[in-house]
């Protein structure tokens, strides 16, 4: 896809007469519209059913550090302009010294999000000064738990161990101060709350 955008830009840069280029210009991005709405799956991720989601987390303080389950924090920074602890699209092992900081803060994180402590979780929060956590009730259910793939390896075996034996965690009964959103199967909790 590169090597043909490029290739595009220069034939369109040949154009002598800047009134055809940007003619080409208008019709290269016309079609590319066009290809988008008519193929809308392709390569594209409908995030639309999140929306109250991405409003909620928009309207925190901007400097606030939010953690949530890596899929659920993915589009957090694109759509709610507001960094995450870790999300899944930006997991992946590009260099080696940038690998063993996620892999570290993911099991970190994994570790609290299904810990049978709430202490746990506080403490995972302040060490890494998360300001909001974000928790989705779904995640604690056997039927999501039961699932061949919870993440990705070397996580994903981790998490089958973790969550084996366990039938309560701290999150999922967390029933002190928090935002309920998205028929309350999602709630934002701000982290001052828990130690309370």
């Amino acid at each position: 896809m590169a090597i043909v955008s490029l290739a595009i830009d220069r034939l369109v840069a040949k154009i002598p007469l800047a009134r055809a280029r940007v003619a080409a210009q208008t019709f290269v991005v016309a079609i590319l519209l066009l290809h988008f709405d008519l193929n809308q799956s392709a390569a594209l991720d409908n995030q639309s059913d999140k929306k109250e989601l991405f409003m909620t987390v928009a309207a925190l303080p901007k400097g606030a550090m939010i953690a949530a389950h890596p899929m659920l924090a993915d589009y957090i920074p694109t759509f709610s302009r507001r960094k995450v602890f870790l999300n899944y699209e930006l997991s992946q092992p590009y260099k080696d010294r940038y690998w063993l900081v996620l892999k570290e803060r993911t099991f970190e994180f994994f570790n609290a999000y299904y810990s049978t402590d709430i202490s746990s979780v506080v403490q995972f929060c302040q060490k890494n000064k998360i300001d909001y956590l974000i928790v989705d009730r779904r995640h604690f259910t056997s039927e999501f738990l039961r699932a061949n793939r919870l993440y990705f390896e070397p996580f994903n075996s981790y998490l089958k161990e973790l969550t084996r034996d366990r039938s309560r965690y701290a999150l999922a009964s967390y029933a002190g101060e928090r935002r309920e959103i998205m028929d309350n199967s999602i709630y934002i909790v701000d982290v001052r709350a828990l130690g309370q």
